[in-house]
């Protein structure tokens, strides 16, 4: 898998020196590997007011491969690229392409020193840092020069236990329900409010839309050793949306129209967070072989030991992002995630705020 990442890593590379080159499109580099196109004749356009009024001269941008390990992300950028250097795609707007932890991903790891999905900054960053700062930090300060340009931002995923589903996750707002809705009507939607996603630190989407942008994950599916042609179709049907839904809000001249979404009892369900379960403090904790994403659970069911004793459902639902550490990463606190799992609970649209 390491090699497949390497050459999908380069090409990506070959293909943003391709756009420089063809002269149809202009490119600006932010850093290494993130950067954004528009039409040589294109000039920037005002940001709508429903965002802000400052100017945001970026429509849409995608990442990819925020975690080294999640490479589906990088194979659907590709394609997006893919179609920009044949002319096949002419958007009408500027877009923006990021990939995250190259360095992480050359060395088949999740990340380095931090997971960069939680190196985002929730406040300012000061202009010196007297302290060393991690490399996904780093990374990270990198990647938000362009996220706080992009009015739009799809980040693309994959889950480290396979999924039964693939699905969008993201904070609530009724803005970010509708673009889900537009992107993909009948997927799965994980949404959530009052708290961040995660106690350990900031997400891309939610440094994206706390600058005013809006800022949404697509979770393709389980992280694959190969090709997963089911995976990169779906991520390229979500970018071309993306394009479409950006297109209509910034391109109000050119009449566009969008499909109304399907009515809700024939879209994807809605989900939200019932429980949490914090990773325990003990020597040895085990989860019942076979859990995926979106497994349901009942209450009271066994679903693992903690130090040989069972560890029991709190409620029922299903279950989201479990964690299988061997012995010896248990053994390392650097090793341990904070959390063991998550359990969700269908979430009613009148009850969102």
């Amino acid at each position: 898998m390491r090699e497949a990442i390497a050459i999908e890593i380069q090409r990506y590379r070959n293909l943003q020196n391709e756009l420089a080159s063809s002269g149809k499109l202009r490119v600006f580099t932010v850093a290494e590997d993130i950067f954004w196109v528009q039409k040589s004749s294109q000039v920037p356009i005002t940001h709508q007011k429903s965002f802000g009024e400052s100017a945001k001269p970026v429509g849409v941008t995608f990442g990819a491969i925020v975690h080294g390990n999640e490479w589906g992300g990088l194979l659907v950028v590709n394609e997006v690229l893919q179609a920009l250097v044949q002319g096949v795609l002419q958007p009408e707007i500027p877009l923006g392409f990021f990939l995250g932890n190259t360095a992480a991903a050359l060395q088949g790891k999740r990340f380095l020193e931090r997971d960069l999905n939680r190196s985002f900054s929730r406040i300012p960053r000061p202009p010196v840092n007297p302290t060393p700062v991690p490399t996904e930090a780093k990374r990270a300060a990198e990647i938000e020069e362009l996220l706080r340009l992009s009015h739009f931002f799809v980040d693309f995923h994959q889950t480290i236990q396979p999924s039964l589903s693939s699905f969008f996750i993201f904070a609530y707002s009724p803005t970010a329900l509708k673009m889900a809705r537009a992107l993909n009507p009948y997927l799965p939607v994980i949404t959530h409010w009052g708290r961040p996603f995660s106690k350990e630190g900031c997400c891309s989407d939610e440094y994206t839309t706390a600058q005013g942008g809006l800022g949404i994950t697509l979770e393709l599916g389980g992280i694959r050793p190969t090709y997963d042609p089911m995976q990169t179709a779906l991520g390229f049907q979500v970018a071309l949306s993306a394009i479409a839904y950006g297109t209509q809000f910034r391109r109000p001249d050119l009449n566009l129209t969008q499909p109304e979404p399907p009515s809700p009892n024939l879209q994807g369900p809605l989900y939200t967070w019932g429980h949490t379960v914090a990773w325990p403090d003990a020597k040895y904790v085990a989860l019942i072989p076979g859990l995926t994403n979106f497994s349901p659970i009942q209450k009271n069911q066994i679903i693992g030991t903690i130090d040989g004793q069972n560890l029991r459902a709190p409620l029922s639902g299903k279950i989201m992002f479990p964690k299988y550490l061997s012995l010896e990463e248990q053994s390392q606190p650097a090793s341990r995630p904070g959390e063991l799992l998550r359990i969700l609970r269908d979430c009613r649209l009148e009850e969102l705020p």
